[in-house]
């Protein structure tokens, strides 16, 4: 099984690729603590394709704290004869995920907004 799940920071806005735009591509930095309590950071390259790149494109930015579940793809090839490995995750779903506490006031009866693949907010 190839399956994912990652809740990290989004390290830049994404970006349009694609002759029609409909892929998105962006990072996303995983925070975990080593022995010790030092901080760890892994950077996961993160690519999204069709309704799924659509709603990224229009609703995330830098800084956002994003929860996603996707597939790893690999890709190899060579550049000056040295074999080089490219790791992406492949975005199946995703949903912001708040960093700060909610606030004492405010009202809300939904949880996080999730998008599927086919572009549609749930729930």
């Amino acid at each position: 099984m190839n399956h994912i799940i990652l809740i990290g920071n989004v390290g830049k806005d994404p970006i349009a690729r694609g002759a029609d735009g409909g892929i998105a591509s962006f990072s996303l930095a995983v925070d975990s603590r080593k022995k010790g309590g030092e901080k760890d950071t892994q950077w996961f390259n993160c690519v999204a394709f069709k309704r799924t790149a659509e709603s990224i494109l229009s609703h995330v930015k830098k800084g956002d704290t994003l929860a996603l579940t996707g597939k790893i793809k690999t890709k190899t090839w060579e550049k000056d004869g040295v074999k080089q490995l490219d790791v992406d995750v492949v975005v199946d779903t995703w949903q912001f995920v708040s960093s700060k506490p909610s606030e004492p006031n405010a009202i809300s009866n939904q949880g996080p907004a999730t998008w599927t693949p086919d572009g549609r907010r749930w729930p």
